[in-house]
């Protein structure tokens, strides 16, 4: 015959977790959460502020390459307000060509200052202004400039 083992009920302490060690966990996982959350927003806005700088540089060459390519047959600029950057076809943002627009959305936490609408002339390539375009948010901010001869430096 087979010698059953009578069951024993398990104790209080091993049947699971008590509400001390629920709440440690918690407390810990809040505390790691509120220092992360800072981090993270820090980390976005870096990069949007990078990402937003490469794409305005980025147009800046696109816009001069179609204009020297003479694509169109007419200047091609680039115009940075009420959160988008046009690229457009055309001597100015007021004379352009709307149906060949290209529109990038930036961030609406994004400040973009200096040179906010530039045009480089057909065939040459030549900037319609000179200068300093900066783009920020909170304590970070990237600037580049804009020769007479077109460079992006």
């Amino acid at each position: 015959m087979s010698r059953l083992i009578p069951k024993q009920p398990l104790s209080p302490r091993l049947s699971g977790f008590t509400i001390i060690e629920s709440l440690l966990s918690l407390a810990i996982v809040g505390v790691v959460a509120g220092f992360s959350f800072p981090l993270y927003q820090g980390y976005q806005t870096s990069h949007d502020v990078s990402l937003t700088s490469s794409q305005v540089t980025s147009l800046f060459r696109r816009a001069q390459s179609l204009a020297i390519s003479g694509k169109a047959g007419t200047a091609w600029g680039v115009n940075i307000s009420n959160g988008n950057i046009v690229l457009y076809s055309g001597n100015s943002y007021a004379t352009r060509n709307p149906s060949q627009d290209e529109q990038t959305p930036i961030p609406q936490h994004i400040t973009v200052s200096g040179i906010t609408d530039i045009s480089f002339s057909a065939f040459t390539g030549n900037p319609s202004t000179t200068g300093t375009t900066t783009i920020s948010a909170s304590n970070l901010n990237t600037s580049f400039i804009v020769n007479s001869k077109g460079f992006i430096q």
